[in-house]
């Protein structure tokens, strides 16, 4: 955390402090992902281990997203009707909790 705060490492975490990731210029965003979400790709690329697999997977997903200009949609969660807390906006909620990406 040292380095972020000295400005050696830019990033953000998604959604806590931003809605949506245009909203921070040139920073990396940080994602909260569950691999088993996604769709197998056709190819796992260099991968060795089940946990690079899981990464390149999202990985592929993502890509495929961005080519479809898809990506950017999936910053922006659907407002459920369901399982909300009375009295607080959906995106303090989202905030507090988190939400994963891909997830709609």
């Amino acid at each position: 955390m040292a380095q972020r705060e000295a400005g050696q490492i830019n990033f953000r975490v998604w959604p806590q402090e931003c809605e949506h990731p245009t909203d921070i210029g040139d920073a990396h965003v940080l994602v909260e992902s569950y691999p088993a979400v996604y769709p197998k790709p056709a190819s796992f690329g260099p991968c060795t281990t089940a946990d690079q697999c899981d990464a390149w997977k999202v990985l592929s997903w993502m890509r495929g997203a961005d080519e479809q200009r898809l990506l950017a949609e999936s910053f922006s969660p659907p407002q459920p009707r369901f399982g909300r807390v009375e009295g607080v906006s959906f995106w303090d909620q989202v905030r507090f909790e988190g939400w994963i990406l891909g997830v709609h």
